[in-house]
């Protein structure tokens, strides 16, 4: 992991012209994705997949609650198809 994250930096340009949004997402889906590999590998052997899958859920559940506290929430407005979401005004 260490081996691919200095690879990802050496292939980024030095300075801030470098360093846009795809990169910062890309980097944070890695670290992501490799926490997740080491939370698996940490899982009691007992611990069934759908377990996981639920645990996992829980915590999205809790990420998407605390972002919508953080930001604000959001509302929508207008019935059926044709209805936006929108950020509650301030």
């Amino acid at each position: 992991m260490t081996v691919g994250f200095a690879g990802v930096l050496v292939v980024l340009r030095r300075g801030a012209e470098g360093l846009g949004a795809g990169a910062i997402f890309a980097l944070l889906r890695m670290l992501g994705f490799a926490g997740r590999d080491l939370a698996t590998r940490a899982a009691p052997p007992a611990m069934t997949t759908a377990q996981l899958g639920m645990l996992g859920f829980g915590a999205l559940v809790v990420a998407g609650a605390l972002l919508l506290a953080v930001s604000g929430g959001a509302v929508c407005r207008g019935r059926g198809r044709s209805a936006r979401w929108r950020r509650r005004p301030s």
